[in-house]
């Protein structure tokens, strides 16, 4: 008995090392971020390489991936590195999104220009629509509703585009899940 106590106690030590360790890891990630090293980007090629690194599990998961760039020669700067990172975390969190999904599993890439010029990029997904409680917490830093998840995703990627002068928005979409919309 006092063995198998012990067996559960280090094993619970364990654990919380391990969460502390993936806490401190993350906070570490959001307090230093460096500065943008901007360049110009083709969306069609950025967009492309980032569904390869993103997406390649998709198809044996019947997720279907819609990609749209008006115009089709659209261009913008940024930090390639950085802005990667943003739209994987959006990628990732629409794939877990859509596999609550028992029918299609739809994901969209939308890039473009706003009416007031600016570029926006979308990731939109047709999983469970995020609750009004939710929506008002998912910018802040350390709140998930994923077991294993930071909770440092959101906020980590919001905080990217400030440092791009813009600004990362939700909105529900069209196909009824989340939207998320980047415009620098």
């Amino acid at each position: 008995q006092s063995l198998n106590d012990l067996q559960q106690a280090v094993t619970t030590v364990a654990r919380r090392a391990s969460n502390l360790t993936q806490f401190v890891d993350a906070y570490r990630s959001i307090a230093r971020l460096p500065e943008p090293k901007f360049k110009t980007l083709t969306a069609a090629d950025f967009i492309e390489r980032v569904r390869l690194l993103a997406c390649q599990e998709w198809p044996q998961k019947h997720i279907d991936i819609a990609i749209s760039i008006e115009p089709s020669h659209l261009t913008f700067t940024a930090d390639e590195h950085m802005l990667e990172q943003v739209l994987i975390n959006l990628l990732n969190n629409a794939e877990h999104a859509v596999l609550e999904n028992p029918g299609e599993r739809q994901v969209a890439i939308y890039a473009g220009v706003s009416q007031n010029g600016e570029v926006i990029l979308s990731i939109a997904d047709n999983g469970p629509a995020v609750s009004e409680e939710l929506v008002r917490q998912i910018f802040v830093p350390f709140f998930t509703t994923k077991p294993r998840g930071s909770g440092v995703g959101l906020s980590l990627s919001r905080q990217i585009l400030m440092l791009h002068g813009g600004r990362l928005s939700y909105r529900e979409s069209d196909m009824g899940g989340a939207c998320f919309d980047l415009y620098f």
